[in-house]
């Protein structure tokens, strides 16, 4: 019968190993520019980028229900060093809650999301994946 003992070996060196391989986030303390939200959104113009985005992106465009814009709040958020470099951004949040359809055809039930509104040449959504793996600022 063959001992465990080199099974248990095998696999400390190769936590061991594994452990080795990430790389450590760089600290630094965030710029002015970094932290600057900009230019706050009417609530017209969020109103207008979200229910635009939603339009886009929900599975059944036509079944946006019981919609309501609950606040804009400024944000600071990054990306934890997932990147190695902590970067840090900064920008505007709409919380709206609304109910829509699902995949399967039936509603959900009305909840709270927050969406990254920023202006270019007009207001819009960003789809910036850092802000949404943040802590969401519609709960703080």
């Amino acid at each position: 019968m063959l001992s465990a003992k080199p099974l248990y070996i095998a696999w400390a060196v190769a936590a061991l190993a594994l452990t080795g391989c990430t790389v450590a986030p760089v600290q630094r303390t965030p710029t002015a520019q970094e932290l600057d939200p900009g230019p706050k959104p009417s609530p017209e113009d969020a109103n207008a980028a979200v229910t635009a985005y939603l339009r886009e992106s929900l599975k059944d465009p036509d079944s946006l229900k019981d919609y309501e814009l609950k606040s804009i709040v400024s944000h600071n958020w990054g990306d934890g060093g997932r990147t190695g470099v902590i970067f840090y951004n900064a920008g505007w949040a709409a919380c709206v809650s609304y109910n829509a359809k699902n995949s399967y055809g039936g509603y959900v039930g009305k909840s709270v999301h927050a969406y990254l509104v920023r202006k270019a040449d007009k207001w819009y959504v960003s789809k910036d994946e850092n802000f949404y793996a943040s802590r969401t600022p519609c709960w703080e």
